[in-house]
């Protein structure tokens, strides 16, 4: 990769609220991807350039992509000092790019802070950008896995959880006359990978908020802000598991926009019947839109105490929606509240500094959260959550000089665990006990090393 650029910032003009400050610049830069490939070690690898059963067809491939880019951004200070406006600054920002290989993209923001009086500011910003893909998401080896057995929405015990699935399978599986056998009597194929037919993404996103440092108490910041990201035709891999069940759990039908990627035999045949899953597209894609919504939230407190000066931080997310939009005009799957995607989370940090010496004592917490929207019945675990989660680090750093410093300190003080939901057997019964399950799921919540001491000698020269 070859990059190059100039830039420069500094003040315009003075108006009467003050000086009118910009950056503004340009940067070029070229990418190059070249791989030569072993057919042979390819075929050993189960790696593929597209679904087929011809695994060394792996050919060479050469890729280059050339980007020139412009930009600016400028603070204009509107109104100061001032009734009713202590304070009121316009920010302004665009950035043109132009690729050889996609259409030119243009990212701007606009940007507003005021403040009535001194305690208070209120801050709003819209903004809108394009994100190209990039080679990883393109041209990642395809990679094929065959599956001794998969779960199958529309299988046997998994058809029950969800109301809607009996008529939307009924509406994908071709020759449905009911619920398909558990297990499956084919081995199922999933590729995931790169694709080189993906297109960029656009985003709008607004956020606002507000900032109090309260005259009563000096030192003292509270912070809240309310946050949207809207993105069409979004660029995501998604789990084969995921696409297949919001395949057929919509309300009202199902969501073509997940069931094209889920290829099912036509006919029965050797080895399989009639609506078997025959391979799973998890490569990827452009789907519909992303919507995401949240709250953010912090406070910060610096007070002197004794001989030193104590610190607390405090920062939080509260999330409201993260919805995944596979087909236009679809409510789409809000996976909000998901282990991925707590309801809540947030960091609290404690330090103490007093001499050459600082102490600090760290806590985060994840809320309770669901193992998988589309898979929290207890038909099928028995546990179908994963539980909240607390974690708490401690240290203490001596400063021997200004480029000297020794830190000691403990991770995950008090060795906390996640459990995490068991699936339960459906070749059995679906209501087994949690002592008789066939497997456990779920990958590392927090923190999957647990407790752990440290010592850190750093030197700045």
């Amino acid at each position: 990769m070859l990059n190059g650029g100039l830039g420069m910032n500094g003040e315009l003009f003075e108006l009467p609220a003050g000086m009118v400050r910009f950056a503004a610049g340009a940067e070029w830069r070229e990418e190059k991807l070249d791989t030569r490939d072993d057919g042979d070690a390819a075929k050993l690898a189960n790696i593929v350039w597209s679904p087929g059963n011809d695994h060394g067809l792996h050919p060479d491939m050469y890729a280059k992509r050339r980007v020139s880019e412009v930009y600016g951004e400028v603070v204009v200070p509107v109104l100061a000092d001032l009734p009713g406006a202590r304070r009121l600054d316009v920010e302004g920002a665009y950035r043109y790019s132009h690729y050889s290989d996609n259409p030119s993209t243009n990212t701007w923001k606009l940007g507003v802070i005021w403040s009535p009086f001194e305690t208070v500011s209120l801050r709003g910003v819209k903004g809108f950008s394009t994100r190209v893909p990039n080679f990883g998401e393109l041209f990642s080896p395809i990679s094929m896995v065959t599956l001794g057995h998969i779960g199958d929405p529309c299988q046997d015990g998994r058809i029950i959880q969800d109301d809607d699935r009996p008529g939307n399978c009924a509406a994908t599986v071709p020759g449905w006359t009911g619920p398909l056998p558990t297990p499956n009597q084919n081995a199922p194929r999933v590729f995931t990978g790169g694709n080189p037919d993906l297109e960029p993404e656009t985003s709008d996103s607004f956020s606002y908020g507000v900032v109090w440092q309260p005259s009563f108490v000096r030192g003292l910041d509270i912070t809240a802000d309310y946050w949207e990201i809207d993105i069409d035709n979004v660029i995501t891999a998604i789990g084969y598991g995921t696409i297949m069940n919001n395949c057929v759990n919509p309300t009202g039908g199902p969501d073509m926009g997940y069931c094209q990627f889920v290829h099912r035999h036509e006919t029965d045949g050797p080895g399989h019947l009639a609506g078997e899953v025959d391979y799973v597209q998890a490569q990827y894609a452009n789907l519909a839109g992303r919507r995401t919504r949240g709250i953010d939230f912090g406070l910060n407190y610096r007070f002197d105490l004794g001989p030193g000066r104590w610190r607390v931080g405090f920062s939080g997310t509260r999330n409201l929606e993260r919805r995944v939009i596979a087909q236009r005009g679809s409510a789409g799957t809000d996976n909000a509240g998901q282990y991925q995607y707590p309801d809540f989370k947030f960091s609290l940090l404690n330090r103490y500094d007093v001499g050459d010496f600082s102490f600090g004592l760290n806590t985060r917490y994840i809320s309770k959260s669901l193992y998988a929207v589309n898979d929290q019945s207890l038909e099928t675990r028995e546990m179908p959550y994963v539980p909240e989660y607390w974690q708490h680090d401690l240290n203490v750093t001596w400063f021997a000089n200004s480029n000297y410093s020794v830190s000691l300190g403990v991770k995950n003080l008090t060795d906390s665990k996640v459990k995490h939901p068991v699936l339960r057997s459906y070749a059995t019964s679906p209501h087994l006990t949690a002592d008789n399950t066939s497997a456990t799921n779920g990958a590392a919540y927090m923190d999957g090393v647990g407790r752990y001491f440290f010592l850190t000698l750093k030197a700045d020269f």
